[in-house]
């Protein structure tokens, strides 16, 4: 369906039905990459000049170790050191042109979340009989049991991937000890094993009818 309204009362909208696919979560990555841009154009300018500074340097680099005179000197060295000594100098300039770069991708994850936002802060994880609920104060996520491909455990938290880059996290911290980790992923990957089951039983029956 392309979309849908469910229902309507008094004022407004209440219910909307419509397929969310790849091109609009492509749509909303975009406009949130542009959004976080705006916020940090700062930072943005200064990593691409850095970026630009380091191609130009080594560039040059490129150049000088092609075209060296035998008669350049640097501070003091003859050739071939004065020319090792400018390469030295010139790399290590380029990887310095980097830092603002580097900074930036290390930043970048955080400035996505504030600590005031809906996704980060004291969290409940109820595991019901048919999913599980994530709840926040700002946000409440259901999952049913069908929706997680399987249970992963990485520096003692817990991952429930729900997609190929996806999933949700339960930190470390969450456990009062290693049986208690355990027992919860034993028991998560019995009830994940029993959805996918089901989900087998259910298409092998249509295929049968």
């Amino acid at each position: 369906m392309d979309g849908s309204v469910g229902r309507l009362t008094g004022a407004g909208m209440t219910d909307l039905e419509f397929d969310f696919r790849f091109a609009d979560f492509r749509s909303l990555q975009t406009h949130m990459a542009r959004r976080l841009y705006r916020s940090n154009r700062a930072a943005y300018g200064t990593a691409f000049i850095g970026v630009v500074l380091c191609a130009i340097l080594i560039t040059f680099a490129i150049v000088v170790n092609l075209y060296a005179s035998r008669r350049f000197e640097l501070f003091g060295a003859h050739y071939p050191r004065s020319i090792l000594l400018l390469l030295i100098l010139t790399l290590l300039g380029a990887v310095l042109t980097l830092i603002p770069a580097v900074q930036l991708r290390l930043t970048t994850l955080r400035a996505q979340v504030s600590d005031e936002g809906p996704l980060l802060g004291h969290t409940r994880l109820s595991i019901g009989t048919d999913g599980i609920t994530v709840s926040r104060s700002l946000i409440t996520t259901y999952y049913s049991w069908s929706a997680f491909q399987t249970v992963e455990l990485s520096g003692g938290a817990v991952i429930l991937p729900v997609d190929r880059g996806m999933g949700v996290i339960v930190p470390a911290t969450a456990f009062a000890g290693e049986s208690q980790r355990y027992e919860f992923v034993a028991e998560l990957s019995k009830r994940i094993e029993a959805a996918k089951g089901s989900i087998a039983g259910d298409l092998s029956s249509k295929r049968t009818q």
